[in-house]
């Protein structure tokens, strides 16, 4: 504390730089006593500052394989296996361009633009954008938990989203994949019939039991593995008939029991994918299992069920994904309605 024109002046160091503070107090023994009350409290955010700036860089060390394994710990072991699935792939690509051993606070702007070009190289665009959420998501935490000052990822970074036309089964290809795992494979028969008809990830459908379908209600309960959602699905009357025709066990069995025992997603893509080359579909037509959800969203938007209705019945978080349907569901009727228009025509 140092005195210059009667006024208190306090003096300090900062990371070897000497700087001043005007109190803006004159001499006197009662104005002392408050400038040695500030002294005392620049001192303490002096050393709070130092031991933040130590903790700071000693956390800054830690390579990208070491952060990754803490956010995964921290955020996603108790997410699901397809969150976690994707999450791995996407920082696969990100070590590609950094190296596992990189320090997380020498992660540039630059290293994330090769990151993102090499995304667009390898995968769909739809895919893209998953990957670079979850890196988004790990810089996030880093900041958040004070490994780094700011995350590298800029605004304006992220190439835009393509939309892309909703891919639906066409009557004959249904009829014929149905009609052929009926005869070949009447377990996978029954299995591709429930996701055309409730429309739910095929994961959904093999963690669902006996206990989830409530006759009593009218309810099937759909624990959504992607989002945590759980809905309570209209048993509408086909559905119903379907399921008292072909699982008559439905009223007997024990609760807990799943209804495709010993189904994975693997197992049931695998499966499918043989009927399409059995069926020697082309593969020009992108069908995998996502098509029936895909179908059953298009058909339910066809026959005018409200857009929250079918947001609701799709466990969909975005009002904009549950109007894509709407959109496929739309230009179908313009099209009949052409189709009929030059029939008119011809006659």
């Amino acid at each position: 504390i140092q005195i210059k024109r009667d006024k208190y002046v306090v003096h300090y160091y900062l990371n070897g730089i000497k700087k001043s503070k005007s109190t803006g107090l004159s001499v006197g023994d009662k104005n002392l006593k408050i400038v040695k009350q500030l002294k005392k409290e620049l001192e303490e955010k002096i050393a709070l500052s130092k031991y933040n700036n130590n903790t700071l860089q000693s956390k800054a060390a830690i390579s990208l394989a070491e952060a990754i394994e803490k956010f995964n710990n921290v955020h996603l072991s108790l997410r699901s296996d397809s969150h976690q699935k994707n999450f791995k792939l996407s920082m696969k690509y990100l070590i590609n361009i950094v190296g596992e051993i990189k320090a997380v606070s020498e992660i540039t702007t630059e290293d994330l633009s090769e990151y993102i070009k090499m995304l667009k190289v390898n995968v769909s665009n739809a895919t893209m954008h998953t990957y670079i959420r979850y890196a988004k998501m790990l810089f996030n935490y880093l900041v958040e938990e004070n490994f780094i000052i700011r995350t590298p990822f800029r605004k304006r970074q992220t190439p835009r989203k393509e939309d892309r036309e909703v891919e639906v089964f066409t009557a004959e290809d249904i009829n014929n994949l149905l009609n052929h795992s009926e005869v070949n494979d009447h377990n996978m028969f029954k299995f591709m019939s429930l996701l055309l008809l409730i429309g739910t990830r095929p994961i959904d459908l093999i963690n669902l039991t006996y206990g989830d379908i409530k006759f009593d209600q009218n309810q099937i309960v759909i624990q959504m593995a992607k989002t945590g959602n759980v809905i309570n699905f209209p048993i509408y009357q086909e559905l119903l008939n379907f399921i008292v025709d072909k699982f008559p066990e439905s009223l007997s069995a024990l609760p807990d029991k799943r209804l495709f025992e010993g189904y994975t997603v693997s197992h049931v893509g695998k499966k499918f994918r043989k009927f399409l080359r059995n069926l020697k579909i082309p593969k020009t037509k992108r069908y995998t299992l996502k098509t029936f959800r895909k179908t059953f969203g298009t058909n339910m938007a066809a026959i005018n069920i409200p857009v929250k209705d079918l947001m609701y019945m799709m466990g969909h978080r975005e009002l904009e994904t549950t109007m894509k349907y709407y959109v496929k569901a739309k230009s179908t009727e313009i099209e009949k309605r052409i189709n009929k228009e030059h029939q008119l025509r011809i006659k």
